[in-house]
């Protein structure tokens, strides 16, 4: 009988690819919605994140549960009302999970949760952020302290946490690759601020990937940086970008006062400098496929 994997979440980018994965390695997959959906692959249960509700039989016999349930960060104004719903968004569905899990006895073998490089928060400069590297204290820092808190407390049932910041995700199906195509599409593309920003990714197929060692060796536990073991500056990530699309690179850098004009305290998401270290990765084994931007970008884009 093929395992269960339960995934909140599993709607948006990472979600459905991940569920084409796993649906291709033989799982069972399940989907956590706010309304039951037709779905030729994962079987849809409803859950109400507010009402602290999941339906019935949907942890039962799950042999995984894959966290990715939350707010996106970069499409919503930063109003004091969004920042608490990006919070709530991750803190409370994943509270809600880990407590239906030992209201029911529910002991699955992994219990892996979504996190961010935005854990060290939005701006770290050209330090190596490893996974000992103290959270940051701003906004976004806090938001992915408080979200991995909540999936730590599976451990108390004896239930394998792990913990995945992930890193800028390479995807043209969505995510920060497409918006930021926009301009070099039209031979208008430009580093963004200073350009000296470090950016940490990984490729969609990377992460999917990832997502499934994580569930199938036990010896990966705790937090790990999902990204690409080479982070770039903005700069260099631009002219990379505009090479894939054949397009030219000769703009001036955008000026940063420009984009803290347009997006107020969100702007630290553009311009802020996150150097991520893959060395744990690596370390537990993991082999990446797109290891270096310009084969990641020429395979998405080619």
């Amino acid at each position: 009988m093929s395992e269960k994997v339960v995934i909140s979440g599993g709607s948006g980018l990472i979600g459905s690819h991940l569920t084409g994965l796993l649906l291709k390695q033989g799982y069972q997959v399940v989907h956590l919605s706010r309304s039951i959906r037709k779905d030729k692959g994962a079987k849809h249960y409803l859950w109400d994140v507010g009402e602290g509700k999941i339906e019935e039989g949907a942890l039962q016999d799950a042999a995984y549960i894959i966290n990715l349930a939350g707010a996106p960060l970069a499409d919503l104004r930063w109003t004091a009302a969004n920042k608490q719903k990006m919070m709530r968004s991750r803190t409370a569905s994943t509270s809600l999970l880990v407590r239906e899990l030992a209201r029911l006895g529910v002991k699955p073998k992994a219990f892996i949760s979504a996190s961010g490089i935005n854990y060290y928060g939005g701006d770290s400069g050209e330090e190596l952020l490893r996974e000992q590297s103290e959270a940051g204290e701003d906004f976004l820092g806090s938001v992915c302290r408080a979200w991995e808190q909540e999936a730590l407390r599976a451990e108390e049932q004896g239930i394998r946490v792990v913990l995945l910041r992930i890193g800028i995700v390479l995807s043209t199906d969505g995510g920060a690759l497409t918006q930021l195509m926009l301009p070099f599409r039209f031979g208008l593309g430009a580093a963004l601020g200073s350009g000296r920003q470090y950016m940490s990714w990984i490729h969609i197929d990377d992460l999917c990937q990832l997502f499934l060692k994580a569930m199938t060796d036990p010896h990966m536990q705790g937090p790990y940086n999902a990204v690409a073991p080479e982070p770039v500056t903005n700069a260099h990530f631009s002219e990379v970008l505009a090479a894939a699309l054949h397009k030219p690179y000769f703009l001036p850098a955008l000026p940063g006062v420009f984009m803290k004009l347009a997006l107020g305290e969100k702007a630290v998401m553009v311009l802020g400098s996150t150097r991520a270290s893959a060395d744990k990765l690596q370390k537990a084994g993991f082999a990446f496929r797109y290891p270096a931007l310009e084969a990641a970008l020429h395979q998405l884009l080619e």
